[in-house]
């Protein structure tokens, strides 16, 4: 409105945001027409160089690209007791874009769990944690339809990534795989932005999902039971039985009322 300061406010949906985000505004106003004839104009409207964003605070860490916010304030490296500097590397290579120069950054080798943010280089899942995808198990990545995605060979050699949380704390879990030290000189493409698990191999990304929003793939482990997989493949006996268990119903609702009617009508006589 004119003479007064104008606000915007504007949302970035989940899975746009990455760990290096460039934000352009471009506002246009609509011109009123002088007449019927003349059409309305839209022109660009100038920014003022006193316009400045105000940021709201961060809500909790869901996402890879949410963790340099997690990070500025000092993050701790748990590496295993005797440290692999190939390895040391390609975690750098994960890393790129997620730690700034000022970030403060700690490095344990082994030992107790630290406290705040972490990442954590191990081939097993940091203590107390529970992780949703478990590469040390039979495990695969299928669609809604059982369509395999991701194999558990693949999964058994590639390089595993997952956000965990313990106690409202950022854990990044990295499984190395096979081809870990090639991921060193790994493009800015590939690294981390979407989502809470990504696997790698020699080549760069393979995959990259969320556990909790991801309508279209499934997790799933060799023993566990997926309830609506079991449904589908048994659907013909459970509508037989469905039928059978409503006919059965029935029929002893009809004799049911078959016996009221003959005690009543011996009661009459």
């Amino acid at each position: 409105m004119p003479g007064e300061r104008s606000r915007l406010a504007v949302a970035i949906p989940d899975g746009l945001a990455t760990t290096d985000n460039r934000i352009d505004v471009s506002v246009l106003r609509q011109e009123r027409g002088g007449d019927c004839d003349t059409l309305p104009i839209r022109q660009e409207a100038r920014l003022l160089g006193s316009s400045h964003a105000v940021l709201a605070k961060a809500s909790e860490v869901a996402d890879f690209h949410d963790l340099p916010a997690a990070f500025a304030g000092g993050v701790t490296l748990v590496l295993p007791s005797r440290p692999d500097t190939a390895k040391v590397a390609s975690v750098a290579g994960l890393l790129g874009g997620m730690l700034s120069a000022t970030t403060p950054l700690a490095v344990q080798f082994g030992g107790a769990m630290p406290e705040g943010a972490m990442v954590w280089l191990s081939d097993f899942a940091p203590p107390g944690t529970l992780p949703r995808l478990n590469p040390a198990s039979k495990t695969r990545i299928k669609g809604v339809d059982g369509t395999p995605m991701v194999s558990a060979e693949t999964l058994a050699d590639a390089s595993v990534v997952q956000l965990l949380s313990q106690g409202g704390r950022p854990i990044l879990w990295i499984r190395p795989g096979r081809d870990f030290a090639r991921l060193a000189g790994m493009p800015s493409s590939a690294r981390l932005g979407y989502g809470d698990i990504a696997l790698y191999d020699g080549s760069g990304r393979l995959f990259a999902m969320h556990s909790e929003r991801e309508k279209l793939v499934d997790i799933e482990t060799e023993g566990d039971v997926d309830l609506a997989d079991w449904m589908r493949e048994h659907r013909i006996w459970l509508v037989l039985g469905a039928w059978l268990l409503v006919s059965a119903l029935f029929a002893w609702l009809l004799r049911q009322t078959y016996l009221s009617r003959d005690r009543g009508g011996d009661g009459d006589g």
